[in-house]
C-alpha cells in the first residue's frame, strides 16, 4: 500500500472512531495533553490536520512533572515551541512534590497529571481533554491489572471516554497500536522527545512492555488481538451490569447528599454479580471527598458486606473513604457523616438551605392563610405531621426566637415535654443516619416543627404518623396574619446522568454516561 493510501485509511479510521464514540463535538474547546513524546505529538498533529473538519478549538496543555529537572525543562520548551508552530494557545502546569510515595510512583504521578490537566481545561473553558493512549497501552494496562489483582471492570482496561473531575477524557487513538502511530509519525515527518524512563525495567509497566508481552507472543503471536477483543467484551458486560444496577437503585432506593438508603430484602434477591455492582455504585457515589479520592473498595470489602447482608439482620461497618454502612430492619444505608452545623437563627424572611439534605427551610410573613391549609397543620386532615406551620403575630411573639439545628440527645416536642422525637422516629422506622441530617425548628430548647419530607422518602403513608403519636400541635392561631414556616425540596440530580438505555428482546441496550463513579484506571 502506498503512503498516501495508508494515510487515507488511517485518517478514515480515526474519524470513524471519533464519530462512533461521540468523542468530539463541533464548537467545543479541547485541551490536548502533550508530553512531547511520539504518541501525544502525533495526536496533536492529527487534530491540527482535521481541526477545520471537526470544528473544534484546540489548546495545548503540558504538565511539568518536576521529577527529572533538566529533561523536564527541555520537554516543556519543546512542547511550547510546537504549540507556537501550530499557532495554538499553550498552558503548562508544574507539579511540586513535598514527598514521593514509597511505591507506585508512576501511578501517583499519573493521577497528579490528570488533576493538573483538569485545572488547565477549566481555565480555558474546555469540557474535553484529548489523551494519546493507544491499543498497546490498553494491553499493558490489562496485564498490569491482571498481575496486581482486579475485577472484570478493571481488566477491561481504559474506557475510550469517561468523566473525571467534571470534564470528559477522550482517547481518539485507543484502537490504534503503537506501531501504526510510529508509521503515521514517520509518514508526516514528526519530531518528538524520547523519555529515557520508558526503558527502565524498575517500573512494572515497562517490564510488562519489554519482557512479559514479548514472552507471551512466543506462545501466541496474536495474543494482543485476543486481549483487545476481551477488553471490548468486558466493557460491554460492565455497561450491561452497570445499567441493571442503576435501574435497581432507581426502583428500590432513596438518596440525598451523603446518604443512600436501599431495601436490603430486594438487594438479597439479586445475583451475586449484580449485588457487587450495586454495592460499588453506592460506595462510589458516597466516596467523593477530595481527602479520600485514592480510597479503594476491594473485592474483599464487597464480599464481607454480602456475607453480612445474607447472615445478619443488623450490622454497622466502616468502609474505605470515610463511608459508613448501616443495616437494620430491612434497610441498608450507606452514608458519610453530615457536616457539623451550628444553630441558625430563623428570622422573618429567611430561607436556609440545609446542608446534607435536599431541603430549604423558610420563615416568611403572610397576610392570609386559606382555611383549607390551616386545617392541615391543625389536625383536621390526616397529615398529622404538618407540611407547614403557621404562627400568627401573637403566637410568634410568645414563642420567641426560632432556631434551626439538628438532633440532640433528649430532644422533646414543644407542646408535649414528655414526648421525645427519638421515640417518634423509632415508631416510624427512621434510622439513625437519617436522623443526623433532619433539620429541626426549635424554640426555648424544644422542637416546634420538623419538615415531613423524609417521612415520604421512607415510605411513611398518610395516617402512619398519627398512629405513632407524632403530631406536632402548634401554638393556637388567633388570626389569619402572621408567619408561615415551611420547607421546599430542592431538585437533586440523579448521580449518573440521563439514562437512555432501553429494553429490547429481554436485553438491556444503550449507553450509560461515565462519570465520577467510574473506576479510575492506571492509565
Amino acid at each position: 500500500m502506498e503512503k498516501s493510501e495508508w494515510l487515507d485509511a488511517w485518517d478514515a479510521r480515526i474519524r470513524q472512531t471519533i464519530t462512533r464514540e461521540r468523542l468530539l463535538t463541533p464548537g467545543e474547546t479541547v485541551l490536548v495533553a502533550v508530553s512531547g513524546g511520539i504518541d501525544s505529538v502525533a495526536l496533536l498533529n492529527w487534530l491540527m490536520r482535521w481541526q477545520g473538519t471537526l470544528g473544534v478549538r484546540l489548546v495545548v496543555g503540558h504538565v511539568h512533572h518536576g521529577l527529572r529537572a533538566q529533561s523536564a525543562d527541555e520537554d516543556q520548551y519543546f512542547v511550547e515551541r510546537l504549540a507556537k508552530t501550530y499557532q495554538l494557545p499553550f498552558l503548562v502546569q508544574k507539579l511540586y512534590w513535598k514527598q514521593l510515595p514509597h511505591s507506585n510512583v508512576q501511578a501517583f504521578a499519573r493521577t497528579r497529571r490528570y488533576e493538573a490537566l483538569v485545572m488547565m481545561a477549566k481555565k480555558v473553558g474546555a469540557h474535553k481533554i484529548a489523551l494519546a493512549h493507544h491499543a498497546s497501552d490498553q494491553i499493558e494496562t490489562m496485564l498490569f491489572k491482571l498481575l496486581k489483582g482486579t475485577s472484570p471492570d478493571g481488566l477491561s482496561g481504559m474506557p475510550i471516554r469517561r468523566r473525571f473531575r467534571g470534564v470528559c477524557l477522550v482517547r481518539p487513538f485507543l484502537y490504534e497500536t503503537r506501531e501504526t502511530i510510529q508509521t503515521y509519525s514517520g509518514s508526516v515527518g514528526l519530531t518528538y522527545r524520547d523519555d529515557a524512563s520508558n526503558a527502565s525495567l524498575r517500573y512494572r509497566r515497562n517490564a510488562i512492555r519489554h519482557m512479559l508481552l514479548p514472552a507471551l507472543k512466543t506462545f501466541e503471536p496474536t495474543v494482543e488481538s485476543h486481549l483487545l477483543t476481551l477488553s471490548e467484551q468486558l466493557k460491554d458486560d460492565a455497561r450491561f451490569f452497570r445499567t441493571l444496577g442503576i435501574r435497581f437503585l432507581q426502583k428500590h432506593s432513596t438518596f440525598a447528599p451523603g446518604i443512600w438508603d436501599v431495601s436490603s430484602a430486594s438487594l438479597k434477591k439479586l445475583s451475586p454479580s449484580l449485588q457487587r455492582r450495586v454495592i460499588h455504585l453506592i460506595w462510589s457515589y458516597l466516596q467523593r471527598s477530595p481527602d479520600t479520592k485514592h480510597a479503594v473498595l476491594t473485592f474483599t470489602h464487597i464480599e464481607h458486606i454480602r456475607s453480612l447482608l445474607m447472615e445478619e439482620e443488623s450490622f454497622a461497618i466502616s468502609l474505605p473513604g470515610t463511608v459508613e454502612l448501616w443495616a437494620r430492619k430491612g434497610r441498608l444505608i450507606g452514608y458519610t457523616e453530615p457536616p457539623r452545623l451550628s444553630e441558625v437563627h430563623l428570622f422573618p424572611g429567611s430561607v436556609v438551605s440545609w446542608p446534607g439534605t435536599t431541603l430549604s427551610v423558610a420563615l416568611l410573613p403572610v397576610q392570609r392563610v386559606p382555611r383549607t391549609m390551616m386545617g392541615a397543620w391543625s389536625g383536621v386532615t390526616d397529615e398529622r405531621w404538618p407540611a407547614f406551620l403557621f404562627l400568627d403575630d401573637s403566637a410568634f411573639s410568645r414563642i420567641g426566637k426560632l432556631t434551626l439545628r439538628t438532633f440532640r440527645a433528649g430532644d422533646r416536642f414543644f407542646d408535649r415535654p414528655n414526648k421525645k422525637i427519638k421515640d417518634a422516629w423509632e415508631a416510624l422506622g427512621i434510622e439513625r443516619p437519617w436522623r443526623a441530617r433532619w433539620p429541626l425548628v426549635t424554640a426555648m430548647g424544644r422542637i416546634v416543627w420538623a419538615p415531613p419530607f423524609f417521612l415520604k422518602e421512607h415510605g411513611v403513608k398518610d395516617g402512619t404518623a398519627e398512629q405513632a403519636g407524632t403530631e406536632v400541635t402548634p401554638v393556637p392561631v388567633e388570626s389569619g396574619q402572621g408567619y408561615m414556616l415551611f420547607a421546599l425540596k430542592r431538585a437533586y440530580p440523579w448521580p449518573w446522568g440521563d439514562e437512555d438505555a432501553t429494553e429490547s428482546e429481554g436485553h438491556v441496550q444503550g449507553h450509560v454516561k461515565e462519570d465520577w463513579a467510574e473506576l479510575e484506571f492506571d492509565a
